[in-house]
């Protein structure tokens, strides 16, 4: 009988695997410490490694190796969960006609933040029991492109949401730079066809919000990481900006809009965020809080049809000139 620790290896395993992006290599996983290896005894890590995938393919989840052409052994392969072979015999007809109209019903509204994944399930399913053939009401083509680590990386966050529980994962920011975090979930919501959460990030040790397709892979919660979502919060306050996501420091930037713009206007712009005043000639100022200055002032291009321009602080209105002029000089030679 495993023990609880190897119990919980093998958990963790199967739901990294389940949620990387990508095929996780041999040197990753004996090297990771989250994941339950990563000892000072790299060849004992790839033994445990090697009796974790056996002990998953008796419970029904098959892990499958990708060895490299030319590569002798498997420390040079990288791993995946077999998504054909993987419980490929536990539904029945029934079962199977139960699950298909069960995701049919949801995969028609609208509403859900997690609607996007569903077709991809839906899709492992009926290629598992022979019912490709059968296809969803509602389904769209735009849809039908989740991939299975989407799937499974909405999964993670909202079972780490819906459990209170903290959600350790590998994430990869705008710039490509990988890093990992524990994030304490807060609140979801979707932007633009894309699911966003929001949480106390312990990296950041404040509160920050995350793109779901940029978690490069996530792992199991653990029943420590238990916590509460404080009364304070609100989730209207964290509604992005595009210059929201970078993951520096605020800046305090000012914006202007003419003095005829209409405020309700200027507020739905900027999802009720900062504060908007008067200036002395009658201009609105609208100051927020921003984390990316470039993105900040592409902001204000984009909307410079209704007259906002950039005011503060100098690096600001510096992004703003230097993204006019690299438009006009695109645009000299046509």
């Amino acid at each position: 009988m495993a023990s609880d620790n190897d119990a919980w290896r093998m958990m963790n395993l199967a739901f990294t695997l389940n949620t990387s992006r990508r095929p996780v290599t041999t040197e990753e996983i004996v090297s990771d410490s989250d994941l339950g290896y990563g000892s000072a005894n790299k060849d004992s890590d790839k033994r445990k490694f090697r009796r974790d995938r056996a002990a998953l393919a008796e419970r029904g989840i098959h892990v499958r190796e990708i060895r490299p052409l030319g590569a002798k052994n498997s420390d040079q392969s990288s791993w995946t969960i077999d998504d054909n072979s993987t419980y490929a015999d536990t539904l029945d007809a029934a079962d199977t006609d139960a699950l298909l109209a069960a995701l049919d019903d949801q995969m028609a509204r609208t509403d859900l933040p997690y609607r996007g994944s569903l077709p991809a399930l839906r899709t492992k399913v009926a290629m598992a029991t022979g019912r490709l053939n059968q296809v969803a009401d509602g389904a769209t083509e735009s849809e039908s492109i989740q991939t299975p680590s989407n799937s499974a990386v909405l999964d993670a966050v909202w079972g780490a949401y819906l459990l209170r529980r903290g959600l350790l994962f590998a994430y990869r920011d705008g710039s490509g730079i990988e890093t990992k975090r524990t994030v304490f979930i807060y609140g979801i919501f979707t932007r633009n066809g894309l699911c966003y959460f929001v949480g106390m990030d312990d990296v950041a040790q404040d509160i920050r919000t995350f793109r779901t397709d940029r978690v490069a892979r996530a792992y199991q919660p653990k029943p420590k990481d238990v916590y509460e979502i404080p009364d304070s919060f609100h989730l209207d306050e964290y509604l992005f900006l595009p210059f929201d996501l970078a993951m520096g420091d605020d800046i305090d930037a000012t914006f202007s809009f003419p003095a005829t713009t209409n405020a309700e206007e200027i507020r739905s712009l900027g999802c009720e965020r900062g504060t908007l005043e008067r200036d002395a000639g009658g201009f609105w100022r609208w100051s927020v809080h921003v984390r990316d200055l470039d993105a900040a002032a592409a902001f204000a291009l984009s909307h410079a049809r209704r007259g906002m321009r950039c005011l503060e602080p100098p690096a600001l209105v510096d992004s703003w000139n230097r993204i006019i002029k690299e438009v006009v000089e695109c645009h000299a030679g046509e």
